[in-house]
């Protein structure tokens, strides 16, 4: 077998795995190709239905699907690249907790310094001329 066979047949593996990753995420339910809607699997340009709809899957499945990708790429048994996937989510989440956490308490403590009234000098109020000031007076 030739050296541009196996580059061919690795390309045809690469397309195929890619076209199986857009059918489970179900590209095809707002692909605009017809055909993908229809047979409700990815039928098309694999590679132009990924760069459209790759950036707004989840960041959570992002990981999860990253975390598989490595683990096969370290010849890892499916089994085991599911596993490590499943940490990677879990560290993921705990990630963000602590995120949201800290983003919550920045968000309390600049309320906190909205609400809080301010210690300055407040002047003497300024008191109206009285009625029988010197000036009535002399009219």
């Amino acid at each position: 077998m030739a050296e541009s066979d196996d580059d061919e047949i690795s390309a045809y593996r690469r397309l195929a795995a890619r076209r199986e990753f857009n059918t489970m995420l179900r590209y095809w339910i707002a692909c605009p190709n017809r055909r993908c809607r229809r047979h409700r699997r990815c039928c098309g340009d694999v590679e132009s239905c990924h760069a459209l709809f790759w950036p707004v899957v989840p960041e959570e499945i992002k990981v999860w699907w990253r975390a598989i990708c490595e683990a096969r790429r370290d010849r890892s048994s499916q089994r085991q690249a599911l596993r490590a996937a499943s940490a990677a989510v879990a560290s993921w989440r705990r990630r963000q907790a602590v995120r949201l956490a800290d983003a919550a308490a920045v968000q309390r403590r600049s309320a906190q310094a909205l609400e809080r009234p301010k210690q300055e000098a407040m002047p003497a109020p300024h008191s109206p001329p009285s009625p029988t000031s010197p000036r009535m007076r002399s009219m």
